[in-house]
């Protein structure tokens, strides 16, 4: 896992450069993290 923590990371332009792979993924909040993180962690 990995966080980018700023407000340009949510730019497609970002993502390209990115291996196919990785799944980015936007929180606009904390609970939206909060969620992200426990769905990460327990996929089940």
């Amino acid at each position: 896992m990995i966080l980018l923590i700023a407000p340009r990371f949510a730019e497609p332009f970002y993502w390209q450069p990115y291996p196919e792979h990785w799944q980015p993924q936007v929180c606009s909040n904390t609970d939206q993290l909060s969620a992200g993180l426990k769905q990460f962690w327990n996929p089940l």
